[in-house]
């Protein structure tokens, strides 16, 4: 559901913004034909300007409405007209590629605040790029991904450092156990068991307790770190900046505090770290 979520998400975000740029094209091409939006895109006739039309016109059913109201039907007419060229001038823009340029740029938003703790990977001193993976325990698309993420992390660990932050209100309680056991340098092997347990379905106190245990974790400090209100709030302040920033489902990634929420996130992060490296 949540990989659901963040597709649709992405495709209005996507949807909203590609509307936007394309209308600042037309003001400009308008502003350089001397002219009006209106009357630049209704001096446009593309290609298929005939077959175009005809299917705008029966999609608003023309023909009946013409043969009862010529006055309605001019206006449907007159509107189809300047729908087509409308989406013409619109594909034009696209197909040049102007749009994507300014996509490239602008789509991705910066992050704006803090995200707290030491929820590090274990992947060396990287110098380049700081990767926050906002994820959860619930979410299968996070599963899904998770071991390509700590391949990546290991494959990149001299040039970029990954932080696991979780983000859900449903675990609150098992998502300290890694934060806890961090304090003891084992926050990976912590964070790897409660994701594989939630996966599975069997979670609990007792089983966190004895895998800290083998673990070899001090379980005096462990428990007294796993109780800890301080470690539940420091993750309830994470939550409350994640939501200012507008983030809401998960998986979402944060790479040098640019916000990437698309659904294929994880390619675009192969990429990120690939050009990064062949720039070293």
């Amino acid at each position: 559901m949540d990989s659901i979520v963040s597709n649709e998400i992405y495709n209005l975000k996507l949807n909203a913004i590609s509307d936007f740029f394309i209308d600042m094209l037309l003001e400009e091409e308008a502003h350089r034909a001397n002219q009006t939006k209106y009357e630049f895109i209704k001096s446009y006739t593309p290609k298929n300007f005939t077959s175009a039309l005809e299917i705008e016109l029966k999609n608003n059913d023309y023909e009946a409405v013409l043969a009862n109201d010529s006055i309605r039907a001019e206006a449907i007419y007159n509107t189809a007209v300047y729908q087509v060229s409308l989406n013409g001038v619109k594909s034009e823009l696209i197909d040049d590629a102007k749009v994507s340029v300014f996509l490239k740029k602008d789509f991705h938003r910066e992050f704006q605040g803090n995200l707290e703790g030491p929820h590090i990977m274990e992947t060396g001193n990287g110098c380049c790029l700081e990767i926050a993976v906002i994820s959860n325990y619930e979410c299968l698309h996070c599963y899904t991904i998770y071991d390509d993420i700590k391949l990546l992390a290991d494959r990149y660990k001299d040039i970029a450092q990954f932080k696991f932050v979780y983000f859900s209100d449903q675990l609150l309680k098992f998502a300290k156990a890694p934060i806890a056991a961090d304090n003891q340098n084992a926050f990976d092997a912590m964070n790897d068991f409660v994701i594989e347990r939630v996966h599975d379905g069997i979670l609990s106190d007792s089983l966190i307790l004895s895998f800290a245990e083998h673990l070899g974790l001090n379980i005096k400090d462990f428990k007294e770190d796993y109780n800890s209100i301080n470690v539940h709030k420091q993750i309830l302040r994470n939550i409350d900046v994640l939501k200012d920033n507008f983030i809401f489902q998960t998986p979402i990634l944060i790479i040098n505090n640019r916000i990437y929420d698309e659904p294929n996130v994880i390619n675009i992060l192969k990429k990120i770290l690939e050009d990064k490296k062949d720039e070293h």
